[in-house]
């Protein structure tokens, strides 16, 4: 599922969940190409973006076969890398586009820390169904990790975990222009209610 949804993968198939994909990352090269201010400096961001998250889910794939991971630490790494610059290029192109190069290493450096508790909130979420799998070990999800590390309740201690990284995107979010910092906060609000609630449940 995403956004509580089916994904195209699951209702029409994996041959054609590939082929859209491809045919979204061709599209947003037309749409920067109609663009002409800045183009090719977005383009590069694109291409710098996506660059970090296909070595972020390579370490998640490699951490996730091992599934020996306890380290907290390489977690958030993965977590951050896995999502985290393709969220950021939703402020990053825009301020790009608009000539205002000194808020994107913030902007980026915000959804680095939302991304991780992005990541925490799915984990918690598919947790029953990742340690149900028969016959195979649960993979990368931080409240194994939490459990390996010694916490009693792995749910609780990662939504703490989470919060606080919510915390931090929020005092960065602070530093962005208006609009940027507005839309930015409205999803830490609406992912800390998430989190909060079903880490007291």
């Amino acid at each position: 599922e995403r956004r509580d949804a089916q994904s195209i993968w699951k209702k029409f198939g994996s041959d054609l969940a590939v082929c859209a994909g491809d045919y979204l990352i061709s599209a947003a090269y037309s749409c920067l190409g109609k663009l002409g201010n800045n183009a090719g400096a977005m383009a590069e961001k694109i291409h710098d973006h996506v660059h970090h998250v296909i070595h972020g889910q390579i370490d998640d794939l490699i951490q996730d076969k091992n599934q020996g991971l306890t380290d907290i630490t390489i977690y958030e790494d993965i977590s951050a890398r896995k999502s985290g610059p393709l969220l950021a290029m939703s402020l990053s192109l825009p301020l790009l586009y608009t000539d205002q190069y000194q808020y994107l290493k913030t902007a980026e450096q915000a959804f680095h820390h939302f991304a991780i508790a992005y990541q925490i909130y799915d984990d918690i979420h598919d947790i029953e169904r990742d340690q149900a799998k028969i016959g195979v070990k649960p993979g990368l999800n931080i409240v194994t990790i939490m459990q390996k590390n010694g916490k009693t309740s792995g749910v609780k201690a990662a939504s703490n975990l989470a919060l606080e990284h919510l915390v931090q995107a929020s005092e960065l979010a602070a530093q962005l222009p208006l609009q940027s910092h507005t839309i930015l906060e409205e999803e830490i609000v609406a992912m800390q209610k998430k989190i909060s609630f079903i880490g007291n449940h």
